[in-house]
């Protein structure tokens, strides 16, 4: 998820993006269970300023 300014509309972005990462891998896990086990969860999100992308650790 990308964010624009430090604080508030950083937090946003890293709740989108935990929430998408998660529903994201309930969806696969329950459309195509084999693919599930397989899969890597990754969250990041985007500095709008300098294209930096930033891992979320959890």
């Amino acid at each position: 998820m990308p964010y624009e300014d430090i604080g508030v509309d950083r937090a946003r972005a890293v709740l989108k993006s935990r929430f998408m990462a998660r529903f994201a891998a309930d969806v696969v896990r329950e459309s195509h269970p084999g693919l599930a086990s397989r899969i890597t969860v990754r969250q990041t999100v985007l500095n709008g300023h300098s294209r930096a992308l930033e891992a979320l650790d959890r």
